[in-house]
């Protein structure tokens, strides 16, 4: 995401203005500091273009480390899904197979927690084989159903 991000960046020179911040966050402590480390396995990688790879990826040892510049605008933090809600309003959330391990209750309040962590007009992304549950539905709208992309009603 944050490799899109920056070359949308340069391409658009007037949107350099805007400020991008990428909050990754897991549960596991373990999967955080891992993914601090900006370290990623080859198979990570295979969807990566070979141009890609060598603008924003460099060999450390078996695996690719992602460039200074991408890693800096993202930030890691240890979270619980069901109990820590952002300190401000959100324009994206990507919430990718998560949902699909939860019970109904819980996707119900994931749902919920989703639409009041989003600023208007703000964007709720899901993995391919999660869908809107029927009380979720009064709070976002589909945007592109294929793509798993909906935005906040408010």
């Amino acid at each position: 995401l944050a490799i899109l991000i920056r070359e949308y960046m340069e391409e658009h020179p007037a949107e350099r203005r805007v400020r991008v911040e990428i909050v990754g966050t897991d549960l596991d402590g373990e999967m955080i500091g891992r993914a601090r480390g900006g370290v990623y396995e080859e198979a990570r990688l295979r969807e990566v273009s070979p141009e890609r790879r060598a603008r924003w990826f460099r060999r450390e040892g078996a695996g690719w480390l992602i460039a200074p510049e991408i890693r800096s605008m993202v930030r890691f933090e240890a979270a619980d899904a069901f109990r820590t809600e952002p300190a401000e309003l959100q324009d994206l959330i990507v919430c990718r197979n998560m949902l699909i391990y939860l019970t109904r209750e819980q996707q119900e309040s994931s749902f919920a927690t989703f639409h009041r962590s989003l600023a208007p007009g703000g964007f709720l992304v899901l993995g391919k084989a999660e869908i809107l549950v029927p009380s979720a539905r009064r709070l976002f709208e589909t945007r592109c159903g294929r793509e798993r992309i909906h935005e906040a009603k408010h």
